[in-house]
């Protein structure tokens, strides 16, 4: 018998451990489903999406996994605001064949895929943005043809 510094005996010269039993936890359970590997997400760091722009590719399209949509989207990368981690983009909806404005936190995108300046063949370019348009003035019933009543 073996006495340790408080002064606990334990035998064959061992410490044991009061822990909860080993149990078993197969690490293959998520990678593996049907005998196929299943690829694993990589996180993209809101530092890659800024060298990304820092390299002059504001504006460009990628092929990215956007957790808001749960699937594989081609997006145009507008920026990143590196205080919220929220990256700004038009997201191209296949199904409706149309852009739309979205912003998704870098955490939940995984996979960036550069595609280039232009996007590919097939799909059209996103129209730009333009401001909101001013409130119409409330004398505009009155006054129809003044310039800023149309």
């Amino acid at each position: 018998m073996y006495q340790d510094q408080n002064g606990d005996a334990y035998p064959y010269g061992y410490e044991s451990y009061d822990i909860e039993p080993y149990s078993y936890v197969n690490d293959y359970d998520d990678i593996y489903v049907d005998g196929r590997e299943q690829p694993q997400p990589f996180f993209i760091p809101p530092n890659a999406i800024q060298q990304e722009l820092n390299r002059g590719r504001r504006g460009h399209f990628y092929r990215t996994r956007l957790a808001s949509y749960n699937q594989m989207m081609l997006i145009q990368l507008l920026g990143i605001n590196q205080n919220t981690g929220m990256v700004s983009m038009n997201v191209y909806l296949p199904w409706q064949r149309r852009w739309v404005q979205h912003q998704e936190h870098f955490s939940d995108m995984s996979g960036l895929t550069y595609v280039g300046p232009t996007p590919p063949p097939g799909v059209p370019f996103p129209r730009p943005t333009q401001p909101p348009r001013p409130p119409r003035p409330w004398w505009c019933p009155q006054f129809p043809w003044h310039p800023a009543c149309r």
